[in-house]
């Protein structure tokens, strides 16, 4: 039997949504860089970001809103996402050039969707939700959101 792929949810944005993107996509690329990983994917400051992404935040219509925090990032190279703690909400800012990214689920075992019905573009303008294994391939600006891990 079949293994499930991770099921990934796209959602469009509302007009309010909408006006809060248009304003992050002209100041993210001017953001303060907190950290570049070895793979070149670079994470922006949230001190810096805080202020210009609270609006799109407070209009998205997420699950557990109160209990999710968020990274700006720029995504260089592919990624495998192996969420555990899901809901996971990636909110597409911008795309790179000569790009298309995308997200490929994965099964329990780990294994890459084959079907080309299962992969997802990002796009500005939408976000999706998962909360499984998914590989990123690169080209986005992005939010990434996630549940706060709780201390314990």
């Amino acid at each position: 039997m079949a293994l499930q792929h991770t099921a990934i949810h796209t959602h469009q944005i509302n007009p309010e949504a909408e006006t809060a993107l248009h304003h992050l996509q002209g100041v993210i690329e001017t953001a303060p860089v907190a950290k570049v990983e070895k793979n070149k994917n670079i994470m922006f400051a949230n001190h810096f970001m805080d202020q210009h992404a609270a609006p799109l935040l407070k209009h998205l219509e997420l699950e557990e809103k109160m209990q999710l925090s968020y990274m700006a990032w720029k995504i260089l190279a592919r990624n495998t996402i192996r969420n555990s703690t899901g809901p996971l909400y990636i909110v597409p800012i911008g795309v790179v050039a000569g790009t298309e990214p995308r997200l490929v689920p994965r099964d329990a075992e780990m294994k890459l969707a084959k079907d080309p019905g299962q992969v997802v573009r990002l796009v500005p303008g939408s976000y999706v939700c998962f909360d499984g294994a998914v590989d990123l391939f690169p080209g986005l600006t992005c939010l990434v959101i996630t549940k706060i891990k709780k201390r314990g």
